[in-house]
């Protein structure tokens, strides 16, 4: 019967990563070109909703609406700790995408804090891992 199956689940209640050591103010600019001439829209924001929720790795992530060709600037002083930018793919909400996607990792000066450059044209990534 019904009542004899026991179920195991895997869902755990999500929670918020700790907040981290204090330390210096990390300091950031812009990441985008302004050159477009556009307001670029924060489509989520950290501990967002629809993805930055579920791991302690993307709750800091911010996500900005910009036309397809804008040039990503680095956002601080830093060596590019790697380059993926071969998936045609081009990632995406639906689930079979998610892991397809197009990044650049910098790594900053302090030497454990790390940026994330995301949703990047395949192919257009102009950095190189060492840079």
């Amino acid at each position: 019967s019904i009542h004899d199956v026991d179920v195991v689940s895997d869902i755990v209640p999500l929670q918020p990563p700790p907040l981290p050591a204090p330390r210096d103010p990390l300091v950031l600019s812009f990441p985008l070109s302004a050159g477009a001439g556009l307001p670029f829209r924060c489509s989520q924001a950290a501990g967002g909703a629809l993805t930055h929720f579920a791991h302690p790795s993307t709750w800091h992530a911010c996500d900005f609406d910009a036309p397809v060709g804008t040039p990503v600037l680095a956002a601080s002083d830093g060596t590019i700790a790697e380059v993926r930018d071969g998936c045609a793919a081009g990632g995406g909400a639906d689930t079979s995408l998610f892991f397809a996607f197009n990044s650049v990792v910098q790594l900053l000066p302090d030497g454990t804090t790390t940026l994330e450059y995301v949703h990047i044209r395949a192919g257009s990534a102009v950095v190189r891992a060492g840079d």
